[in-house]
């Protein structure tokens, strides 16, 4: 009876952390303005036990000067393989321009992305 109920657990689970996730980047917008000198985030679930990492490319990093950090979820002794956590970067506007924000989820040593997010940054 309780494996019945898991199932619906999971997908409960999923769709928290989707809607989440999807929380995370429309706050942050696909066209963004700032002042020089703000800083806004994106922060984005992470697991790089299975070799997965969230990069970030800017077209000008004249115009927005980026940071990342990695913060471990807490491990659970019922969890397969290790714990997942959340990659935050951070952007700065640095002077008035425009910049492109492409994040890209993928193993280092693979060509191709699983994921791929673009943000304009207008920088006024």
């Amino acid at each position: 009876m309780g494996n019945e109920r898991a199932p619906g657990c999971l997908f409960t689970a999923l769709l928290l952390v989707l809607v989440l996730l999807v929380g995370c980047v429309a706050a942050f917008g696909e066209n963004t303005a700032l002042r020089k000198g703000q800083t806004t985030a994106i922060t984005l679930d992470e697991n790089p036990t299975t070799g997965y990492v969230w990069t970030a490319e800017l077209s000008n990093p004249d115009v927005l000067g980026a940071a990342d950090a990695y913060e471990s979820d807490p491990w659970k002794s019922d969890a397969d393989g290790g714990p997942g956590g959340k990659r935050t970067f951070t952007f700065k506007a640095l002077q008035k321009g425009e910049c492109i924000i492409t994040l890209r989820y993928q193993r280092t040593a693979e060509d191709k992305p699983i994921e791929t997010k673009q943000f304009t940054v207008t920088v006024e």
